[in-house]
């Protein structure tokens, strides 16, 4: 009554120890292709753009038996290519050019997650670093609210520490003073993905306040492993600029949005 769950990779001193017993290996790959395929199959089938491609050709389903090869059985790849994929549907490619899509996204992940920071556009790159080093700052998931605020202090250095908390955190009508933090999160959400490329993903935890619900995390843990190799997080340091502190930068995002948090315009603390 014993269960052993093991994984590695096919390193070579595996290979040298075991090629003797091909009897007693197991390849992930071969075991998880049918759940692979099927996985990318329904993403497939709920996007429109492709039942209207497959429609004028078949051979688009083809697509699908292609990703489960090149997978090798890595969960993470096969997301992040169908994304890729999905994104193609959206903008007309055709098989060819979905096909060729398919062929350039590397099969290593460390190579895909340098391929996916190397496509965020050129004015963005300050943006992207910055935003990686606070969250490899912060240890643990943060409020995408504060992110928001994050960009004030970028364009402004002094923006927390100037804000006057009597402006801007006591209202009239409560219930538009966190519509206005839901519309800065919505904005940001969006920025998010144009300077992460989806390796930072937004999710949503029950909170009290809708705007304390989404929370900004990386998409996988071997995310944050990539971005904390010395010469990777060496290219953020650099991009980020000379004087950028993700920790400092964290202190005045969170100090915008204590004084941020909105009360009634009848509201007075004890003294």
């Amino acid at each position: 009554s014993i269960k052993v769950c093991a994984s590695s990779r096919p390193w070579q001193i595996f290979k040298d120890e075991f090629d003797n017993n091909p009897d007693r290996r197991l390849y992930l790959q071969d075991l998880t292709r049918n759940d692979i395929q099927a996985y990318v199959r329904d993403n497939f089938e709920n996007d429109v753009n492709f039942q209207e491609a497959k429609e004028e050709d078949a051979g688009y389903e083809e697509l699908v038996n292609q990703i489960a090869e090149r997978a090798q059985g890595v969960w993470l790849w096969v997301a992040l290519v169908t994304k890729s994929l999905l994104n193609g549907f959206t903008y007309g490619d055709s098989l060819k050019d979905l096909q060729r899509r398919l062929q350039y996204l590397p099969a290593d992940l460390d190579e895909f997650f340098q391929h996916m920071l190397d496509t965020v556009e050129p004015v963005y790159q300050t943006q992207m670093a910055q935003t990686f080093l606070v969250a490899l700052a912060a240890n643990d998931d943060l409020l995408l609210i504060v992110y928001s605020f994050l960009d004030d202090v970028r364009e402004a250095p002094k923006f927390a520490l100037e804000l006057n908390p009597e402006a801007v955190s006591k209202h009239d009508d409560i219930f538009a003073a966190f519509e206005i933090l839901s519309k800065r999160e919505k904005r940001m959400q969006k920025r998010l993905d144009a300077r992460t490329k989806g390796l930072l993903e937004v999710s949503s935890r029950k909170a009290e306040y809708s705007w304390l619900d989404e929370r900004v995390g990386f998409l996988h843990r071997t995310v944050g492993d990539f971005l904390n190799k010395k010469d990777v997080k060496k290219g953020l340091v650099e991009s980020a600029g000379r004087y950028f502190n993700p920790k400092a930068s964290l202190c005045h995002g969170f100090l915008a949005l204590i004084k941020s948090i909105p009360v009634p315009a009848n509201y007075s603390t004890a003294k």
